[in-house]
This record gives structure tokens, sequence and C-alpha cells, in this order.
């Protein structure tokens, strides 16, 4: 195979395949320049299909997740917030028998914690995706129908439950 031409792979519920050895395979192919695009449930179904080391092959050589809005699975949604990150905050720590200073309020000392920066349910209830590009810091993504994109709405065909008629929304 010519390594310096680009082949894009697009692999639509992927985790319904019978591939084998998934995890050798994703770095071989990138080798020939192959760009595998993976479709998917959650990471959970992936983990199951393919198994544990096929999982962590995947998130170490993605150069590129989008986790959809509204997502359900518990694993899925606790994996998303640590990919996204945390942030430091300070909290007052009260001491535990709550000493009276000097001028009589509470003595507090403060110290630096780390708090998740979008946590499970947030990410569950949010109507916008996680999207992660290779190490950039993550952003979060809204995902317009392609009913709101000009060139590709009026390819849109209406739907025969409702009577044929184009399915344009404003453009985004």
């Amino acid at each position: 195979p010519n390594k310096h031409k680009r082949v894009w792979c697009l692999i639509d519920e992927a985790t319904n395949l019978p591939l084998v050895k998934v995890d050798e395979q994703i770095t071989w192919v990138r080798s020939y320049s192959i760009l595998l695009i993976f479709y998917f449930q959650n990471f959970a179904r992936w983990e199951k299909a393919f198994g544990k080391t096929a999982l962590e092959v995947l998130l170490s050589e993605a150069e590129i997740i989008l986790v959809m809005p509204a997502t359900r699975n518990p694993k899925t949604l606790e994996m998303t917030s640590k990919m996204i990150g945390e942030e430091a905050v300070v909290v007052p720590h009260y001491r535990a028998n709550r000493e009276l200073g000097q001028y009589g309020t509470e003595v507090a000392d403060y110290k630096e914690e780390s708090n998740p920066i979008l946590d499970p349910f947030t990410l569950r209830t949010m109507n916008r995706g996680a999207l992660r590009i290779r190490q950039n810091p993550r952003a979060l993504v809204d995902l317009p129908s392609i009913a709101e994109i000009h060139p590709w709405r009026s390819a849109v065909s209406g739907s025969p439950m409702y009577g044929f008629r184009p399915y344009l929304k404003p453009i985004k």
C-alpha cells in the first residue's frame, strides 16, 4: 500500500462487526495513513466487544473523540468527565472544633480541591456534545441537524410519514 495516500474508513455500529485483534489493527492501519472513524453507542459496548486493551488503545490512539449529547451509559459518562478534565477550586476548610478567632469569627484554612469541569450528571442532561481533538483542550459543541446546514439542507428529502414535506430548520 501507498503510505502517502490517505484512506478514510467509516465504520458505523463498529461494536456489531466481527473484528479481530482490534487493538493491534488500530495501530497498524495508522502506519499506512488509513484513518478509521468508528461510530458506536458507548465505551462499555466497545470494551465488551473487543476487550479492555482495545478500549485503552482506542482512547490513546484516537485523534478525535466526540461524545454525543444525551448519552446515558454511566461508564461512558464517567470516562467523558475524566477526559474533559478537572478545575482547581479554593475552598474554606474548617477545623473540627470550629474555633472562634480574635474577632469572634470562625477560623478557616483554605485549601485547593479539584472538581470535574463537567460531572456525569451534567453531561447526561446537556444538549451539547463533548469534543476532543488530539491533545487540545476539550470543547463543548453544538451539533446541528443536517436540515440546519445550508449546503446540505436542500438534499434532505421529506419523510413519507409527514407527507414528503421538506424538513427544513433555520440555518445555523
